[in-house]
């Protein structure tokens, strides 16, 4: 084939014979082809006689006669230059109107417009229901003092108030201790703090130039005898009444709610008896105190 291809080139004049011959029997190659049955075949076949320089055309099974040579080529040659593209064509007439579409979502909201002119005024509206009591305001400045008024009537005697009471609170420090089945005997002051004193005119007090009631008598001992203990009396004129107590045994203190009557100006005082057995009292201080009340 590549001979008388060759041989073709070197006679364009052939060349242009065989082009012209393929293409006034393109359709009887293209059948000729295709003789064999099933789907034309894109690629054409023909025998070439070497004396007179021609092209016969046949199909892929047949063979060339004696002296000829058979040659094949694509029926479609290889594919050319992209070209240039085309000018524009003019706009085609506008199609018809499409279904309308779904509606958009909402755009934000644009700025405020400028206000209006004022309108008319209305008419008034009916009164609305009384609003909450509002909060009490501050108080006011005082005024001046107003004209004094006239006395009233005296008015009835009211019942007789209850008597005063009094009361004497002392602290008696430095009441001696006792020794085994001793009685000792001291005296303290009923008011204020002061030491206890062997002599009774040490530490006696006067009594209101009044006669007065003694009662509600408290005494308490700030160390607590172990076993032993204690008679707190109390001493009117050096002379011992019925106001007094006595601790029970290990007890710290006790009271009494006797009554005794003090004439005006008796001296008093607190009169401390030991009693001891095989148990010792030790020292100690005593607080105590007595209400004294008006005679009823």
């Amino acid at each position: 084939m590549d001979r008388v291809v060759r041989g073709l080139r070197r006679r364009p004049s052939a060349l242009i014979g065989a082009g012209a011959a393929l293409l006034a029997f393109g359709g009887t190659a293209y059948a000729v082809a295709g003789s064999g049955g099933g789907t034309p075949s894109s690629t054409v076949y023909a025998c070439v006689a070497g004396s007179h320089r021609t092209l016969n055309l046949t199909t892929a099974d047949a063979r060339c006669p004696n002296g000829q040579q058979k040659i094949s080529w694509s029926q479609r040659g290889a594919r050319g230059l992209v070209g240039k593209a085309g000018r524009r064509g003019s706009a085609g007439k506008a199609g018809a109107a499409g279904p309308q579409g779904p509606a958009g979502a909402t755009g934000a909201i644009g700025p405020a417009g400028a206000p209006g002119p004022a309108g008319e005024r209305g008419p008034v509206g009916a009164t609305g229901p009384q609003g909450p009591v509002g909060a009490t305001g501050p108080q006011g400045a005082t005024g001046p003092q107003g004209p004094v008024g006239a006395t009233g009537p005296q008015g009835a005697t009211g019942p007789q108030g209850s008597a005063a009471a009094s009361a004497l609170v002392g602290r008696i420090e430095d009441v001696p201790g006792d020794c085994e089945f001793c009685d000792t005997v001291s005296f303290g002051a009923l008011s204020g703090t002061a030491s206890s004193a062997v002599a009774l005119a040490d530490v006696e007090q006067q009594s209101p130039n009044a006669t007065v009631v003694a009662t509600n008598l408290s005494v308490h001992q700030t160390v607590t005898p172990p076993g032993g203990n204690r008679h707190f009396i109390l001493a009117v004129n050096g002379n011992n009444t019925a106001l007094s107590c006595f601790p029970v045994s290990g007890g710290a203190g006790c009271t009494s709610s006797a009554t005794v009557t003090i004439p005006p100006n008796s001296a008093i005082a607190l009169r401390i008896h030991g009693h001891t057995g095989t148990a010792v009292n030790p020292p100690t201080d005593v607080r105590v105190a007595l209400q004294l009340l008006p005679p009823s």
